[in-house]
């Protein structure tokens, strides 16, 4: 088991979608996570996350038709949740390694520049990322098509 996650904006913007009552606190609490030692780092998470919450607001199908008010609780949601926010200065360079031979966007590059230098694993529901990420850091988990690690 790895002893860091690093969950990409598609995997937030999933748990944004979660029902209220199984909120950001209790899915990152001691008790939900293997040992109650691992912390859940995330590149981006405030901006990422603001953006989702405000593309749920639209109508179905390109949002998911949530009020504005819910997608704001929602938002704060994980904003306080125990998800530590990491600076992603020193990574860049490695990032834009990565993003050239992978062909990949910047923000999927941070993520895995963030992996690799923790020696995380890299969980995503993005399919660019997960296909093309393993190219340049092998333990990417397309959580789609791969069992729940944990």
């Amino acid at each position: 088991m790895a002893a860091f996650i690093v969950v990409d904006a598609s995997i937030a913007g999933a748990w944004l979608l979660l029902s209220p009552t199984a909120s950001m606190h209790s899915l990152f609490s001691p008790r939900s996570t293997p040992g109650g030692s691992l912390r859940w780092p995330l590149i981006a998470l405030r901006k990422s996350c603001f953006r989702v919450c405000q593309k749920k607001t639209l109508p179905l199908p390109v949002g998911a038709a949530i009020t504005s008010s819910d997608a704001w609780l929602r938002f704060l949601d994980v904003v306080t949740s125990p998800i530590e926010l990491l600076n992603s200065d020193e990574l860049h360079e490695r990032a834009w390694q990565m993003a050239f031979g992978a062909r990949l966007t910047t923000h999927d590059a941070l993520y895995l520049a963030l992996a690799e230098r923790w020696g995380a694993e890299l969980w995503t529901l993005d399919d660019l990322l997960a296909v093309r990420g393993t190219s340049v850091y092998p333990a990417v988990y397309d959580l789609r098509t791969t069992a729940f690690p944990y």
